[in-house]
This record gives C-alpha cells, sequence and structure tokens, in this order.
C-alpha cells in the first residue's frame, strides 16, 4: 500500500512538472517581437550583443566591460530571452536587423512627401 502511494504522489508530480514545463516553453516560443523590444533590453545587454555581433568571444566581451565571464553571460542570455531567441547568435541578428529596420523608418520620416514620390 505505502508503495501504491509513493508511485500515484509521484506519477502525479511528474505531470504537473510536465505540464509547468510545457507552459513554459510555449510562453518562451510565442513571445511577441514587438515594437518595444529595444525599449525591452537594457543598454548593457544590448552592448554585450553588440559586441558579440562584431565578433568578440565572451571572455573578451568580460574583459571589454570590465565584468566577469558570468556576469556577461547571465546578461546575455536575458537579453536573448526577452528578444525570444534561440541562440545568442540569433539574439544578435534580430537587434541588428531590428535596428536596421527602424533607421530605415526614421530617414523616411526624414524626407518630404515629394522627394518620396
Amino acid at each position: 500500500m505505502y508503495d501504491d502511494f509513493n508511485h500515484t504522489a509521484l506519477r502525479q508530480w511528474l505531470v504537473a512538472l510536465q505540464v509547468t514545463n510545457a507552459r513554459a516553453d510555449q510562453e518562451r516560443r510565442v513571445r511577441s517581437w514587438g515594437d518595444g523590444v529595444r525599449e525591452r533590453l537594457t543598454p548593457f545587454e544590448r552592448h554585450l550583443l553588440e559586441l558579440m555581433a562584431s565578433g568578440l568571444k565572451r571572455k573578451e566581451i568580460a574583459r571589454a566591460v570590465n565584468k566577469s565571464p558570468q556576469t556577461v553571460s547571465n546578461s546575455m542570455t536575458v537579453a536573448k530571452d526577452k528578444l525570444g531567441a534561440r541562440s545568442l547568435a540569433e539574439a544578435a541578428v534580430r537587434l541588428a536587423r531590428r535596428d536596421a529596420t527602424a533607421s530605415g523608418r526614421a530617414s523616411r520620416k526624414g524626407q518630404s512627401k515629394e522627394s518620396r514620390d
């Protein structure tokens, strides 16, 4: 009887854990890529992704910003998660594309209507 109770309780706990993990995975996948993304990243997180996109390794980035490699790694992971990216490389690409799109919009706003026609 004791074994049956433990087995049942363990099974219920495992099912609850699987449901929780599935919900967390779903939330990560459906994270929006809206206009507020750049504002959600801190300047430090942005700077780290820009340094990574320029080709620096984590240890080099850590030396450049005078932080420990673990702090850099943690901050880059947070930035990746905020962008809804699967990898740091994808996060850097998304940020670069986002910046290019935003700068293109800003330059078009500065043009007069006649010069666009």
